[in-house]
C-alpha cells in the first residue's frame, strides 16, 4: 500500500500494481472536490475520476481500471477546496 501523509490530507492507495480496481482512502481537512487521474508507466492518462463535494473527514473511493491496464501506475490527486464567494 502506498501512503502519503501531510498536515492537510492523507492518501492511501492499493493495490499497486493494479488488478481490476484500485482503492483510494483519503482524509480531507477542508470541504473539497477531489479528482483522481491514473496514468500508466508511459505517462498516458488511463482513468479520470471526479468525486462529489466532500466535507472534512475520511473517505474511500474505488477506481475501476480496464483489464488492459496492468502493472504499476501513477495516481495524480487534485483537491479543489470550496471557497465562499466574496461579498
Amino acid at each position: 500500500m502506498d501512503e502519503i501523509v501531510s498536515n492537510k490530507f492523507q492518501l492511501k492507495v492499493h493495490p499497486n500494481p493494479a488488478h481490476g480496481e484500485i482503492r483510494v482512502h483519503y482524509t480531507l481537512s477542508k470541504s473539497s472536490f477531489v479528482k483522481f487521474r491514473l496514468y500508466d508507466v508511459l505517462g498516458k492518462l488511463q482513468v479520470e475520476s471526479l468525486e462529489n463535494m466532500n466535507g472534512p473527514g475520511s473517505y474511500s473511493s474505488v477506481i475501476r481500471v480496464s483489464e488492459n491496464l496492468k502493472g504499476v501506475f501513477f495516481l495524480k490527486w487534485n483537491q479543489m477546496v470550496a471557497r465562499k464567494p466574496a461579498k
